[in-house]
């Protein structure tokens, strides 16, 4: 049966009755209208030459026969309804910080503690500011004796092969000093400024003379107890230091302080007096003491005036004046006179102090010892 182009405009349910009314048998009625429908479907002929001859612009994208399109499954929303949000200028949706959770890090879990602490015990006092020590390399000092110039000095130095492997890869720069002396300044680092001295001075001979210059720093050591002695705490220092043995002349006094405590000032090497201040205490006996640098001041042997020395002066010249009165003619040691500080004109404090050696500076150094 040749159905193609045949029944496009009758309906299936139509041409299935005027078969049964014609009396075709059903099986066969059933087996016409499933292919009429299934066939309806199809495009025909023509309409495929139709659409083949159309523009693809002209034309549908989809052709008939394809499956509907299947709406994409909206996602579920976590935040506020679509009508609730909030829109920005351009009316885009600008998220809500309800629906975020700030989660805080053990770092900000730690400061957080450290401020409810703070906000619970107050304001505190700051405490003392430790000073940074500035480590200064070494240096050596040669010294000419005689007629000797340096310059054949530094030419019979240069003439020595063992001296370039040893103090010539140690030396940064060379520079004379105040003194007129010529100085050699160490590279950063150099431990055995010591043994390149000695080295040098018997290189040298007796044409000239070379010491080792190693550049200190004066700590305070506060709360020994009564009975603490200067090889006590160079003991104690070289242990939690971990040094050699340090002499006991480094320490310059041991003086009483406030509360039965006593005050010890030991001059140490730059690095050696950074570590200690580094751990701001060091157990001394029984005692854990504090540390801090000693703050001094540089003062003009000429004048007697601070924060210069007697090579610059421009000052009067004081030197053969008393310590104590200030007047001409006779020492301090001899001096009936009463105290007078030249620097301020007035009386010296305590009265048994030298004149010019109480400044307003050292009175307050001391008054902190005191009052801490």
């Amino acid at each position: 049966m040749d159905i193609e182009g045949a029944f496009n405009h009758t309906p299936p349910e139509v041409a299935c009755r005027e078969a049964l009314d014609r009396g075709i048998a059903p099986p066969l009625v059933d087996w016409m209208d499933e292919l009429l429908r299934t066939t309806a479907t199809r495009p025909s002929s023509q309409e495929s030459v139709v659409a083949a001859s159309t523009p693809s612009s002209t034309r549908n994208k989809r052709l008939a026969t394809s499956p509907p399109e299947v709406a994409a499954v909206q996602k579920r929303a976590t935040g506020p309804h679509l009508y609730d949000q909030t829109t920005d200028a351009n009316n885009n949706a600008v998220p809500s910080e309800d629906t975020f959770t700030v989660v805080k890090g053990r770092r900000d879990q730690r400061r957080d503690a450290h401020q409810a602490e703070e906000a619970v015990r107050g304001p505190q006092p700051p405490g003392p500011r430790q000073r940074r020590v500035r480590l200064r390399p070494d240096a050596i000092v040669v010294k000419a004796a005689g007629t000797t110039s340096y310059a054949d000095i530094l030419r019979r130095l240069y003439a020595e092969p063992a001296l370039q492997e040893t103090v010539g890869k140690s030396v940064q720069s060379i520079r004379r000093s105040t003194s007129s002396a010529m100085v050699l300044q160490l590279r950063k680092g150099v431990q055995n400024a010591s043994a390149l001295g000695t080295e040098l001075d018997g290189a040298l001979g007796d044409a000239a003379t070379a010491s080792a210059l190693s550049h200190k720093t004066a700590l305070e050591i506060r709360d020994l107890d009564e009975c603490a002695t200067k090889v006590e705490i160079c003991t104690a220092l070289c242990h939690q230091l971990d040094t050699a043995n340090l002499d006991p002349d480094a320490v310059r006094f041991l003086r009483k302080a406030y509360a039965g405590t006593q005050t010890a000032v030991i001059d140490l090497p730059d690095e050696l007096a950074a570590k200690a201040l580094k751990r701001g205490h060091l157990r001394v006996g029984w005692v854990s003491c504090r540390v801090r640098e000693r703050a001094e001041t540089s003062r003009c042997f000429r004048c007697w005036e601070l924060n210069h020395i007697a090579a610059r002066c421009v000052s009067p010249d004081r030197s053969k004046l008393c310590y104590r009165c200030g007047q001409d003619g006779h020492r301090a040691k001899t001096c009936r006179n009463a105290p007078v500080c030249l620097l301020c004109q007035g009386p010296a404090t305590p009265p048994s102090a030298p004149a010019a050696l109480w400044s307003r500076s050292s009175l307050a150094a001391d008054d902190e010892d005191f009052t801490t």
